[in-house]
């Protein structure tokens, strides 16, 4: 088990989501009323101490697996979903520098590319 997975996130991350680990990283709920699936970001939340915490969108975590968002929680909930670690790759939308992040439910394997841009603060996934 995780340190914190399944709690809830605090408010002053302006999101509503979970703790994968807490203080490390979370799933949120995008909104998608401003644009489409396709522009979501995976965000990077300033903690109140300063340091960051990385957030990965439930529906694009979800899609990556082929399951429902709802069976994803439920993963994060009750522990089965993992959150293996990171691997640099080559970008491959633009960016400077790009890491696959890596999760696993059960015998299940799933990966988010998210990378950077110099000029922003938040990375494409």
């Amino acid at each position: 088990m995780t340190r914190g997975q399944g709690k809830p996130i605090p408010t002053f991350l302006k999101r509503e989501g979970e703790w994968i680990i807490e203080n490390v990283a979370f799933l949120y709920r995008a909104d998608y009323s401003v644009g489409s699936p396709e522009a979501t970001l995976t965000v990077v939340a300033e903690r109140q101490d300063g340091s960051y915490a990385m957030g990965f969108d439930l529906s694009q975590l979800a899609g990556a697996f082929g399951i429902e968002v709802t069976a994803l929680l439920a993963a994060n909930q009750n522990h089965t979903l993992v959150y293996v670690g990171t691997k640099d790759v080559a970008p491959g939308r633009g960016g400077n520098s790009a890491v696959a992040h890596i999760f696993r439910i059960e015998d299940r394997y799933a990966t988010l590319t998210v990378e950077t841009h110099r000029h922003l603060q938040e990375g494409t996934a």
